[in-house]
């Protein structure tokens, strides 16, 4: 085979693999059903924190809670949950302050020693969350997250309804009961 018949096939093939990446169509998703991600020890620091807005499932009998939860977990070992219709909940620096849900907003919070908080931001790693090649697609059901933060030095930005993730944060709300109650 001549040279330039393996050369001119090498480029084809580097071309269809760029086509199928740039058109989506190279999976996000690894073998075990997990957002392919980063794995990497975490090493705790009061500089990480994770940002979580959960959209409960439609489905009453599904559904974990009956608004949209916020967890906020910071690498200080405090971990915040909060729901209602509050404006406050997806805008912390909203200014809605005539909405009539204004006021309607439920808090709670817990605080974790270090090797606690050491082990949930393990486990979102360990779940995913730094995909290395995040959906691009919106999430075709719910429950569905938002993931904004900072583990170690990487930034997270993802939107997923991917079971691993979403299960982790139900997970997490299910510790709140004031958060959960219906």
């Amino acid at each position: 085979m001549s040279t330039r018949v393996i050369i001119s096939r090498f480029f084809f093939a580097a071309a269809a693999a760029f086509c199928f990446a740039a058109a989506g169509c190279v999976s996000s998703v690894g073998r075990d059903g997990r957002l392919k991600h980063e794995n990497f020890r975490v090493s705790v620091s009061g500089l990480d924190w994770l940002v979580v807005d959960y959209h409960p499932s439609t489905n009453a009998t599904r559904a974990l809670t009956r608004f949209p939860v916020r967890v906020e977990i910071r690498g200080t070992g405090e971990i915040v949950c909060e729901t209602g219709r509050s404006p406050r909940i997806w805008n912390a620096f909203s200014s809605e302050t005539d909405n009539p849900y204004w006021n309607e907003i439920v808090s709670d919070r817990t605080h974790l020693g270090t090797g606690d908080i050491y082990n949930v931001l393990q486990r979102f790693v360990d779940e995913g969350v730094v995909a290395t090649r995040p959906p691009r697609k919106p999430p075709s059901q719910l429950p569905a997250v938002i993931v904004r933060g900072n583990i170690s030095g990487k930034k997270i930005a993802l939107l997923t309804d991917n079971r691993h993730i979403v299960g982790l944060v139900e997970e997490i709300i299910a510790n709140f009961p004031l958060i959960t109650r219906k």
